[in-house]
This record gives structure tokens, C-alpha cells and sequence, in this order.
């Protein structure tokens, strides 16, 4: 049987045809075929010798591009928009005027730019907090380029933009301290602007059970379901940064009744707040926690000057088996190096 692949070469290039086979193919039964304004190709079950990309019907590449039943979903969360160590666009304003961007700041821009591009337009995209920094009124704000939490959440919209759109957001509240002001919560405004999943009155809440596995999986065994909320326990100690994340998954396994039926399981966790990436795994649970989008602040390198943060972003891809993929895209460490100064 013959399938037919078309897509743009404009937006892959041939070199990267692998790529782009395994990312986002659009397949077309014998039934279906179209013609467009695309470069086109005929995937046939025999080896190289013509008719197109070489790919035999018992590759492993033949058989995730044309039966690809994955679900993709990113997290962005501790972007700390508003921060003078963390994510910023170049069309961020105070006050009317463009604020500008440190070397540090453009390094960041330039690696958010690169994970949307090439993870642009999810199935799921999660917002786990600390989407700005607020006021920063424990140093007076000398710490944010504005003190204006709009003018903040403005400027994360603006970066998100890069992002496209995902088939469905969910929103998780960040802390307190850099995302409310009185009784305003501009996380909630921020999902609410942005179409978030509605809950029991709230665009943004504490904490969500989501299977992020195909929605065909939903209450089977294949249903992968992730406790995702913003807060952990931190360490200074970096041999115990496993502790946290498993004595939480544990927590839950003892309490999942409270959470979930009988007959269903919370498969695991996905934390943030930390500003460090950490990841336990086990045929049977995951325990993940997020990087973050803020180099060290004044804080931070008071209280554990030997330990940086993690810049970067992940992604999963869950699929219909229950079986999944994980991706974390690092800042490479070489950008953010501090300099050495001869004596």
C-alpha cells in the first residue's frame, strides 16, 4: 500500500527529512491524495532503487511517521518575567520606553526563541508558575526592570507569542510572593487572557491531575496521570535533590484514594519552583522536575552560591501504548560561565 507524505520545504529542508518524519508528518491514505504547492513524497515498502525516501515497511522510522499517535506536551514555568536575570523580549517597556536587555538576557531570548521554534504548537502546554517576578519588594525593586506586574505580564505574552498555539492550556499558580499583588493574581489573569482550561470558577489553580497520554487512554491502563503543581522541598545539599521529588511521589502513592478511584493510579509528579533540573524514573512512575528561565539573583547566590539553576525547557511525548519520550533543552552552561580574573 502506498502513503503519501506532503509538507513544505520551505520549513524542512531535505538534510533534516529524518527530522521531520519523526516531528510533524501529515499522512494521507491511497484514498486521499492532494495535490499542492509541495514538494512531495512516495513511501514505498521496497529498498532503495526509486520512488522517493528510501524507507523499508519494517523500519522503526516507517513505523512513527505513518503510526504516530503521540500527545506533546511542554511545560513553561519560573520564566520570572520582569526579573534582571531572567527572560525578557525585546519589546519590553516601562513606563512607555524600551527597557532593553543585558548580554545575559539576549542568550536567554535566543534559546527560548530556538525551543519554540522548534517545539512550536503543542498538544498540551502547561504553565506550572512563576510566569513573573513581581514587585520585588524584599530588595525595594532593584532586582526587576519594572515593578509594574502588567507591564510584566505583558512582556510574557509577548515572549509566548513564539510559542503558536497549543491545543489545550492548563495553568498552575506560582508563589504568592512574585505573582499576586493584594488580591490581585495575575496568574489568573494571565490563563484567563490566554484561553486556559476553566475549573470550578479558576483559570489558574494549585495543582492538576492530567493525563497527559492520548485521550483514547483515559480511565485504561494506559492512562498516564501527572500530580503537577508548582512547589517542592529544596536542598542545599545536591546527593539529596532526589529526596524531595520521591518523598512527594511516595506521599501520593499513600494517599491516592483521595485523589483517584481504586482502579486508577497517579502515574507521576511534575514539580518546579526549584530553579534546577532532576528526573527519577522506574517502569512504573516518573518523578520530573522542571528547569527554570532566571539566572542566579542576589538571593540565590546568598543562600547557595555553588549551586546555579538549570535554564531550559521539556517536553513529553506520551503515546497511546503508555509508553513516552522526554526532551530537555539546556541554556548551554557555557553562555552564563562567570569570568576569571587573574591575581
Amino acid at each position: 500500500m502506498e502513503k503519501i507524505l506532503i509538507f513544505s520545504s520551505f520549513f524542512y529542508p531535505l538534510f533534516s527529512l529524518e527530522q521531520f518524519l519523526y516531528n510533524s508528518p501529515i499522512v494521507l491514505g491511497p484514498k486521499f491524495k492532494i495535490c499542492l504547492r509541495f514538494l512531495r513524497f512516495r513511501v514505498k515498502s521496497r529498498p532503495r532503487g526509486g520512488g522517493g525516501y528510501p524507507i523499508t515497511s519494517n523500519s522503526w522510522l516507517m513505523k512513527k511517521t505513518l503510526m504516530y499517535t503521540g500527545k506533546r506536551t511542554v511545560f513553561i514555568n519560573d520564566t520570572h518575567c520582569g526579573s534582571d536575570y531572567a527572560l525578557k523580549s525585546p519589546l519590553a517597556e516601562h513606563n512607555g520606553q524600551s527597557s532593553g536587555m543585558t548580554k545575559e538576557q539576549e542568550q536567554i531570548w535566543e534559546h527560548w526563541r530556538e525551543c519554540a521554534k522548534e517545539w512550536k504548537n503543542p498538544d498540551c502546554m502547561i504553565f506550572n508558575g512563576d510566569l513573573i517576578d513581581g514587585a520585588g519588594k524584599a530588595d525595594k525593586g532593584s532586582s526587576v526592570w519594572t515593578p509594574d506586574l502588567d507591564e510584566q505580564s505583558i512582556d510574557f505574552k509577548n515572549c509566548l507569542k513564539h510559542w503558536g498555539r497549543a491545543k489545550v492550556l492548563y495553568a498552575i499558580t506560582g508563589t504568592p510572593y512574585h505573582v499576586k499583588s493584594d488580591a490581585m493574581h495575575v496568574e489568573e489573569i494571565i490563563a484567563r487572557d490566554l484561553g486556559a482550561v476553566k475549573e470550578k470558577g479558576r483559570y489558574a489553580s494549585q495543582f492538576k491531575l492530567i493525563n497527559l497520554a492520548p485521550d483514547k487512554t483515559l480511565n485504561t491502563d494506559k492512562e498516564r496521570i501527572i500530580h503537577i503543581t508548582h512547589h517542592m522541598g529544596s536542598t542545599s545539599s545536591w546527593q539529596y535533590r532526589g529526596s524531595a521529588p520521591s518523598r512527594a511521589m511516595a506521599m501520593l502513592m499513600l494517599n491516592e484514594s483521595h485523589f483517584l478511584e481504586r482502579n486508577r493510579k497517579i502515574f507521576g509528579i511534575v514539580r518546579a519552583h526549584v530553579h534546577h533540573y532532576w528526573q527519577e524514573k522506574s517502569a512504573s512512575r516518573l518523578m520530573q522536575v522542571l528547569p527554570c528561565w532566571q539566572l542566579p539573583t542576589n538571593f540565590m547566590l546568598k543562600v547557595m552560591p555553588e549551586s546555579p539553576p538549570d535554564l531550559g525547557c521539556v517536553r513529553f511525548t506520551f503515546h497511546n501504548d503508555g509508553t513516552w519520550e522526554d526532551e530537555y533543552k539546556p541554556l548551554p552552561v557555557k553562555m552564563t560561565r562567570p569570568k576569571v580574573h587573574q591575581a
